[in-house]
């Protein structure tokens, strides 16, 4: 028995070949084998907006799952030699419960060298799931978050979704330099507790003297840690740092970068580095007091998030792309914030899912910024890896590797001491990232 198959030849000309029925059994065989092998992939690698049926029985175990959105980076940056925790829920938008869903959030390594570089032991305290991660090699792998049924093949699970796939990356260390590189930090309070930035350059830099820190202040808070040059400015924000001083807000007048009537970033490098001195790395801590400053966020953007987060993309974009006119060869390390864990309401009346979810937003922005600058841009989405309860928790032991013993952070906003050392660790290794060009 021989069966007709029509196909188009190399000449563009209709023409027949005939198979045999042990080819045809062999071809069907083939192609069921790949069917499988598809089915398999897309099962546990489902898109964010991929739910299994039946809605009702979902929304049984997690309220409206649906109003999951994952916001993840497109590359989450770690150290080898140094332990992290990755926090899941750091990668969640939800109007839901974040303790209900902390209680059904894993994460799954796969693609480029799966499972080789990395190894995560679960660690759960006050219904938070998050992953001690140890780097156990130099390299990449692909990562993601699910929201579901762990252990469950997807299309068995009542409810199932996961984020994009995103980057994990393991740098190495920083070396010191050939020649001398200049790094301005540009923040606000959290950077202006001068906690994180002297424990980051003591703990990890230094030795490193030719990364020279520059900037109009010089402090730190932290025993046997150096102090550290920087230009940080509690309450500003982006609006601050862009825009003309007569237009800004009279408890925030200044503008730091505002020489001669114009934004002129050369002349403030000028001042605090030296004439005719290039700037190398800018670190990028700023924008959460576009929302936790009441009156800012009352009067700029009538408390509306949405309108808030158009205002900052146009200012970010509008600074970092008069950063790199002035300076073509500076690297840009762009930073996220840490959730709040707080469960009602922080000092600054914000509900925690609000709160949250306001930095979700930030987040997004900030990796939608980055995507076409990535030469010269790279993103920390440090809500992965500021463990948002130990970051400010009482009385705990034995959550985190920085201290048995936590003291709550005065507002739910700002970090502890050991927050500020997570921070740390989180921003070192995207700079680690930036510095070695790494994907």
């Amino acid at each position: 028995m021989n069966i007709t198959s029509t196909h188009f030849a190399s000449n563009d000309s209709y023409s027949t070949v005939q198979y045999s029925t042990v080819q045809k059994v062999v071809g069907v065989f083939l192609i069921l084998i790949s069917f499988c092998y598809i089915a398999i992939a897309n099962d546990d690698l489902k898109s964010k907006d991929d739910f299994i049926s039946n809605a009702q029985e979902r929304s049984s175990l997690i309220s409206n799952s649906k109003t999951i959105d994952f916001v993840t980076p497109l590359t989450l940056d770690f150290v080898l030699g140094q332990d992290y925790f990755l926090d899941y829920s750091g990668a969640i938008k939800t109007t839901n419960n974040f303790s209900e869903i902390n209680e059904n959030i894993f994460w799954r390594t796969g693609g480029i060298e799966p499972n080789s570089i990395i190894k995560g032991k679960s660690v759960f305290g006050d219904k938070l799931h998050v992953e001690k991660i140890t780097p156990l090699a130099h390299g990449n792998c692909l990562s993601r978050i699910y929201v579901g049924e762990n252990n469950i093949p997807p299309s068995s699970a009542k409810y199932f979704s996961s984020s994009e796939p995103f980057r994990i990356y393991v740098n190495m260390p920083l070396t010191n330099p050939e020649t001398l590189k200049n790094v301005l930090v540009i923040g606000d309070s959290y950077t202006g507790a001068f906690i994180w930035l002297p424990y980051m350059v003591g703990k990890y830099m230094k030795e490193l003297n030719n990364y020279r820190f520059i900037g109009q202040f010089k402090k730190t808070e932290l025993n046997n840690y150096p102090a550290v040059n920087c230009q940080a400015m509690g309450g500003y924000t982006w609006n601050n740092y862009v825009n003309a001083p007569k237009t800004l807000p009279a408890k925030y007048p200044l503008n730091p970068f505002w020489y001669n009537g114009a934004f002129d970033l050369r002349s403030y490098v000028a001042e605090y580095a030296g004439e005719d001195e290039e700037l190398d790395y800018i670190i990028l801590l700023i924008g959460i007091n576009s929302f936790v400053n009441e009156s800012y966020f009352r009067d700029r953007y009538n408390f509306n998030i949405d309108t808030a987060i158009t205002d900052m993309n146009k200012l970010a974009i509008q600074f970092i792309d008069n950063v790199h006119t002035t300076f073509p060869n500076c690297k840009i390390l762009l930073c996220g914030y840490p959730y709040t864990p707080r469960d009602n309401v922080n000092a600054y009346n914000w509900s925690t899912l609000t709160f949250n979810n306001a930095v979700a937003e930030m987040n997004k922005l900030y990796r939608s910024i980055t995507v076409p600058r990535q030469e010269y841009v790279r993103f920390v989405q440090t809500s992965m890896l500021v463990n948002r309860f130990s970051a400010h928790k009482k009385e705990s032991t034995n959550i985190d590797v920085y201290s048995d013993k936590i003291l709550w952070s005065f507002d739910y906003v700002h970090l502890t001491e050991v927050g500020y050392k997570q921070l740390a660790d989180a921003i070192y290794a995207g700079f680690c990232g930036l510095v070695n060009n790494s994907p």
